[in-house]
């Protein structure tokens, strides 16, 4: 999994968050399995902020797609407990 995350994967994974934001592809449905879906990644710092899949799930809690919809507190859950186990993730790797 870390020859993956190292060859690519967060850009990709941006990408298809960023195709769903503008519309492109899905809705909220694949939003939030998404979310559900990287959350458990073991990634680092560098690999959040390089391919700048940070601020595209920062950006989340205030776009057109999630605010005043009905999974409104879903998605930001969702991207709270992402943040979290990133950020841990983060931490423990640093340590390695």
């Amino acid at each position: 999994l870390q020859k993956i995350l190292k060859n690519g994967l967060l850009p990709t994974v941006k990408k298809w968050l960023d195709e769903i934001l503008a519309g492109k592809v899905g809705g909220v449905d694949l939003l939030l399995h998404m979310l559900s879906n990287i959350t458990s990644l073991p990634v680092t710092k560098e690999m959040v902020t390089s391919s700048e899949l940070g601020k595209t799930i920062g950006s989340l809690k205030k776009h057109r797609l999630v605010v005043g919809g009905k999974n409104e507190e879903v998605i930001k859950d969702r991207v709270a407990r992402l943040k979290d186990e990133w950020n841990s993730s983060a931490k423990r790797l640093k340590k390695q």
